[in-house]
């Protein structure tokens, strides 16, 4: 995989997840922005170097054995 996507899954991960965050912040009484918000920008931010060791280890693996 490109080191694009290694960048980008993250951040459209965290883009996807956001209405179930807000969602969560309004059944919890939950003030998003000085909670919830510093929290998802370190986790993407985290998650970065996660996908790219992924897709560099694991990922390969994968794409070669089913032929892709």
């Amino acid at each position: 995989m490109s080191s694009l996507y290694n960048w980008l899954a993250p951040i459209w991960g965290t883009i996807a997840l956001q209405p179930f965050a807000y969602l969560w912040c309004i059944v919890s009484d939950i003030n998003y922005i000085s909670s919830l918000g510093p929290f998802t920008v370190l986790s993407t931010i985290y998650l970065m170097p996660c996908y790219a060791l992924y897709w560099k280890i694991i990922g390969d693996k994968n794409e070669r054995n089913t032929g892709i």
